[in-house]
């Protein structure tokens, strides 16, 4: 009975997503702005690219979970040899092969996780906004899974959201009849000892920028070709470096955070 229950929790989730798709190929979320989206995507490339740099060791195989365009595809191979894109979403895996499915590194599947399976294991395995629509049950599943699956020293690797002062447990407004589990930075501490992962660090994906993201600010931006001012590395490093990451208040925050598994000798 709990395994069917979590099934039919990710058949909506699935669901969800297959209805609303992405507002845009570097956005995480059915209902962004474009240009917000476009601005996270720059910087949270780069915050992830800082972090596989300090903490990539083997670079064989990479599997992303959920990966609906493939928003990270190109960092993931840029570091690892092969990698592996799994979405359960029917129209965003077509969108996915089209993007993705003709470059030699990658590999394309439609399927959720849970129902995957590989003879060889993975050097990375990353899931961005995945488990926050997970209740207990269904994350242990989806952890002990991913630690089976990784080779010694292998990364395991979420973006995904923290609650700052303590966990909230909210009703979903997207999927239906889900609710949203905004864990702790000292859960997910204490999950990775569970399963005698190394905890790597957590962090902000990126900064608040709230006056960025105001509608005037946004609109002038827009008017100056927002994408052609942003590419520009000066002014993501410059956002990346000075930018407010701290968790603080009494919400949720987006970020990246990091395990390893054991190294056998």
């Amino acid at each position: 009975m709990k395994q069917q229950t979590g099934q039919t929790k990710r058949s909506r989730i699935i669901e969800y997503w297959d209805g609303a798709l992405l507002c845009s190929p570097e956005s995480s979320t059915s209902h962004a702005d474009k240009d917000v989206a476009f601005l996270d995507n720059a910087i949270e490339h780069q915050v992830l690219e800082r972090h596989l740099r300090a903490w990539v060791g083997s670079c064989g195989r990479c599997l992303d979970i959920g990966a609906g365009y493939g928003r990270f595809t190109d960092l993931f191979t840029r570091f690892y040899e092969s990698v592996v894109l799994l979405e359960g979403s029917p129209r965003m895996y077509e969108a996915l092969c089209r993007q993705w499915g003709s470059h030699e590194q990658v590999q394309c599947h439609r399927t959720e996780f849970e129902g995957f399976k590989d003879d060889k294991k993975f050097d990375l395995i990353f899931a961005s906004g995945v488990l926050y629509l997970y209740d207990e049950d269904m994350l242990g599943e989806f952890v002990d899974k991913a630690v089976a699956m990784l080779e010694p020293g292998g990364l395991f690797v979420l973006r995904d959201f923290v609650a700052i002062d303590k966990p909230l447990v909210l009703e979903s407004n997207l999927v239906t009849e889900g609710s949203c589990y905004y864990r702790t930075p000292e859960f997910w501490q204490g999950l990775a000892a569970e399963r005698n992962l190394k905890w790597l660090g957590l962090s902000a994906s990126k900064p608040l920028l709230r006056l960025l993201r105001s509608r005037g600010v946004l609109r002038v931006l827009r008017r100056l070709r927002l994408k052609k001012l942003l590419r520009k590395s000066l002014v993501i490093n410059s956002i990346r470096a000075g930018g407010d990451y701290r968790l603080r208040g009494d919400g949720y925050h987006t970020v990246f955070m990091g395990m390893q598994t054991t190294c056998q000798l």
